[in-house]
């Protein structure tokens, strides 16, 4: 069974000593947000699988690719990516920007916003994908500058947020039972 997402996060030392601030973000993503977005994740997944498979198998994937949409390790590995990534993002401004509590959570709507842009939910899906270890982070600094929300600290640095979520994602596939046999079942 898959431990939940924010006990995973605690464990693997992505908590700051300082409190987590952003709990109202996580619950209004977890009400369909992480569903939605694991969808998108499949069929980024669907498309890859469909170009290298179009001629062969197709029906035999579209049968994997079904269970898989429906999978419930999916979800809660793009829970635990999501919840993650706000880890991330609060670790930086609180341990490495010495932000205090107050003034992370003036980040509150900006996150939110940010979260639920389907542009940046694809960017954070890329790490998913089979055999990927590239996130374009350069397109989710300008998403953000995009969106016109509050500035980030001179000092953010977004390339070791990227680094850093990119390694999550890879461990929460490399400790999930679950994950794994769903992985192999898309590499071909």
């Amino acid at each position: 069974m898959m431990v939940e997402p924010i006990t995973l996060i605690s464990t693997w030392g992505l908590s700051t000593g300082a409190k987590f601030v952003y709990d109202k973000i996580i619950d209004e993503l977890k009400k369909d947000t992480t569903k939605e977005w694991a969808k998108d994740v499949l069929q980024d997944w669907l498309k890859d699988v469909f170009k290298e498979q179009a001629s062969e198998k197709t029906g035999f994937v579209w049968d994997k690719a079904v269970k898989f949409l429906t999978a419930e390790p999916l979800e809660k590995a793009a829970e635990t990516a999501l919840i993650g990534f706000l880890a991330l993002i609060d670790k930086h401004l609180a341990k490495d920007l010495e932000l205090s509590e107050e003034q992370r959570e003036r980040f509150q709507k900006p996150l939110t916003s940010f979260l639920k842009e389907p542009s940046v939910r694809q960017v954070l899906g890329t790490p998913f994908k089979v055999n990927s270890d590239y996130l374009d982070i350069k397109a989710l600094k300008e998403t953000w500058d995009d969106l016109g929300l509050r500035d980030l600290p001179n000092n953010f640095n977004w390339d070791k947020l990227g680094k850093d979520y990119l390694d999550l994602v890879k461990k929460t596939f490399d400790e999930s039972a679950e994950l794994k046999p769903l992985l192999q079942q898309f590499s071909f």
